[in-house]
């Protein structure tokens, strides 16, 4: 059997713990064997990452372990995918000069609409976020995150690995152009 498991984009591949049955022996003679899963069919993007999304996991002979091994042979995926890889949460800080208006466009937003994503990936942000007020003074403010949305970007960002769901969203208005 192996056990449920998964893992953020981007985080470390975790298959599921192995708990192997009919090993010979019991108590303290029981064989020593265990067992490592691995995802079975993985998808794996441009940038080496584990794709988002639900994979079987499975566990053949060469996976096993332990001074008995070499007395098991196995060749067992699990019935249905119980391996979830999530979309990673993006976090979005954006700053722009005081223009009267409570809207944030996607170009406010990174450098100039395009977010570091894991490692070396981008994506593209578009669309336009608000805040409740126009205010300079108001500082630091929620953002609403409108109609902004990911779209894929460079070095294998691909936009299905993120979300902007759950984020935490920050917006400032300042008196100056920002550099």
């Amino acid at each position: 059997m192996i056990a449920d498991s998964g893992n953020v984009y981007g985080d470390r591949v975790m298959p599921g713990a192995v708990k192997l049955a009919g090993l010979l022996g019991h108590g303290a003679s029981k064989d020593k064997v265990s067992g490592t899963a691995t995802i079975a069919n993985p998808v794996y993007g441009l940038s080496g990452q584990l794709n988002m999304g639900c994979y079987k996991q499975s566990l053949d002979t060469v996976d096993l372990s332990g001074e008995d091994a070499c007395n098991y042979s196995i060749s067992y995926t699990t019935e249905r995918p119980n391996y979830t890889v999530s979309t990673r949460v993006v976090n979005l800080e954006g700053i722009k000069p005081y223009d009267g208006k409570v809207t944030f466009d996607a170009s406010f937003f990174g450098d100039n609409g395009i977010i570091s994503g894991v490692g070396s990936e981008t994506l593209k942000l578009i669309g336009t976020g608000f805040v409740t007020s126009p205010n300079v003074e108001d500082g630091r403010q929620q953002l609403i995150p409108g109609d902004l949305r990911l779209t894929d970007g460079a070095n294998g960002g691909l936009a299905r690995n993120y979300t902007l769901v759950d984020g935490a969203h920050f917006a400032t208005i300042i008196t100056k152009k920002p550099r």
